[in-house]
């Protein structure tokens, strides 16, 4: 058949898109005609293609133009170049969508798995396409639905093993919501044909599932060392006798009024309160940040350090009073405000 014929029947579907018999009959003639494997490169560079696909994704719910379109696309997505059309087209989440929208027809479920493994397994690049998660819902959904139909379970499990050839794939299908392994064992007894694949999905999932648990074994090892670090950070420094008289230092008269960082004007009065209650405000301060609450636990080390201030003096250099700055300085950055951090840096080192 010449591409003079595809194109006229293109030509007629996109001149009357919303008209369903024109859109399932010019699918069914395509069908016909696809079954002929010489046909088939007329049929691609007709753009019959993206024509099929239209009229599937427009009457996801007529069963006559699903059949058609179905049966268009199968026999297309077995050559290369016709499987390379179909996934220019997005032929393989509109397949999906058909299969969710006719969730009870098995003869769907099934046609769908198999132009769904034809469109995602590149045999002259030896690769498989990232499976989209419509494909996945569609696709397992007819294993829960046809739980005893042989037919449907045979062409899901295939479709499966051969997107698990893809280690994203593989991922996608571990992680998703319904219990993967459970529907693979009840295949096995409704399915027996294909029991070899059935273990051969069981064991590559059991694989998978330790490599997620050993990730999230790591990220909790990780939070625990950033969460020790923390610690760490808000730690008070050991405390000094208040009653000491201490040399002022040389850089700095005592007797002057301290400014507060340039970074963050607190703009409160000064409190007054003894060390037990300051170390105190600090430790809170340091739950605070554990619990990943950085503003809480900046506002509590200020309020630690203008009471600190008040029993060291004004214009201390005191090692503790350093400590203190630093840690704001710590939290600063953890939250994005790094002139702020840089400030409070700078202050802790002319006040040692």
């Amino acid at each position: 058949v010449t591409a003079g014929v595809f194109g006229r029947i293109v030509e007629s579907m996109a001149a009357l898109p919303s008209e369903i018999v024109i859109q399932e009959r010019g699918c069914a003639l395509l069908w016909v005609l696809a079954l002929e494997e010489e046909n088939r490169l007329n049929f691609v560079r007709a753009d019959a293609c993206a024509s099929v696909v239209g009229a599937l994704r427009s009457q996801l719910t007529d069963e006559d133009v699903v059949t058609a379109a179905l049966g268009a696309i199968k026999p297309l997505s077995v050559v290369d170049y016709g499987r390379k059309a179909l996934e220019a087209v997005g032929a393989a989440e509109v397949v999906a969508h058909a299969m969710l929208k006719n969730a009870s027809t098995a003869r769907f479920q099934a046609e769908g798995c198999v132009i769904l493994s034809n469109i995602a397994v590149d045999i002259n690049n030896n690769c498989v396409t990232v499976t989209s998660e419509d494909e996945l819902d569609a696709i397992l959904g007819a294993m829960v639905e046809h739980h005893t139909d042989s037919a449907v379970l045979l062409q899901a499990i295939f479709v499966l093993k051969n997107l698990t050839f893809s280690e994203r794939n593989l991922r996608s299908i571990a992680e998703h919501g319904l219990p993967v392994e459970d529907l693979l064992e009840n295949a096995r007894f409704a399915a027996e044909g294909s029991r070899a694949d059935i273990d051969l999905l069981l064991m590559r999932m059991k694989k998978m599932r330790s490599v997620i648990a050993e990730e999230a074994t790591r990220r909790s090892q990780e939070e625990a060392v950033a969460a020790s670090s923390f610690t760490s950070q808000l730690l008070p420094a050991p405390a000094q006798e208040t009653n000491q008289t201490r040399e002022p230092s040389p850089v700095r008269e005592t007797n002057q009024t301290r400014e507060s960082s340039p970074a963050r004007e607190m703009n409160q009065t000064q409190t007054h309160a003894d060390p037990a209650l300051a170390e105190e405000v600090q430790r809170s301060a340091m739950s605070s940040g554990e619990r990943g609450d950085f503003e809480s636990a900046l506002t509590q080390l200020h309020v630690a350090l203008r009471m600190k201030r008040s029993f060291y003096g004004e214009g201390a250099a005191n090692d503790d009073l350093v400590h203190v700055m630093n840690c704001i300085g710590y939290l600063s950055v953890l939250i994005g405000d790094l002139p702020a951090a840089v400030g409070w840096y700078e202050e802790s080192i002319v006040t040692q």
